[in-house]
């Protein structure tokens, strides 16, 4: 008799335990806890929304020809290339400072304009660069300026 019920169980357990499992999740709508109301609170402005750009002087645009803020301590007589978009600046292993600019005109045109205006400001080309630019001076300063395609435009790094 054991037998013949314990075959008979399985099956039916294996059928109505999954059953009995999924009914004892259900509630009905009266067993639920209540929903809570969430308190809201009226905030003022962040303490920052009234912080202005106007007075500080690193952060006047070049006009409309570069996009971005140099940094402070860029040479103010070391001309850059415009139009252009200022994308990185920091420093090299070895102390100096750069900054990098994208622009879509040509790595010839930025070669021809650039090379004129650096004449013009008073800087001297000493040599060349390997990828294209040059090593510039002016009384005791010396720039690094080179440029690389980036098609469809140009990318240049300016190490001062």
């Amino acid at each position: 008799m054991t037998r013949q019920w314990l075959s008979l169980a399985r099956p039916l357990a294996s059928v109505a335990l999954p059953w009995i499992l999924l009914g004892c999740g259900v509630e009905s709508p009266e067993q639920r806890p209540a929903q809570m109301e969430l308190e809201t609170e009226e905030v003022g402005l962040a303490p920052d929304a009234e912080l202005s750009t106007e007075l500080d002087e690193r952060a006047k645009a070049l006009g409309p020809a570069i996009a971005g803020v140099l940094p402070s301590d860029f040479p103010a007589d070391l001309p850059l290339f415009a139009p252009s978009s200022l994308i990185d600046f920091g420093g090299t292993p070895d102390g100096r400072r750069y900054v990098e600019l994208d622009t879509t005109s040509s790595c010839g045109e930025v070669a021809r304009r650039l090379s004129s205006e650096l004449a013009a400001a008073g800087w001297r080309r000493t040599s060349s660069a390997q990828a294209g630019g040059g090593v510039y001076r002016k009384a005791q300063r010396q720039a690094v300026i080179r440029w690389l395609d980036r098609l469809p435009g140009c990318g240049i790094r300016v190490e001062y």
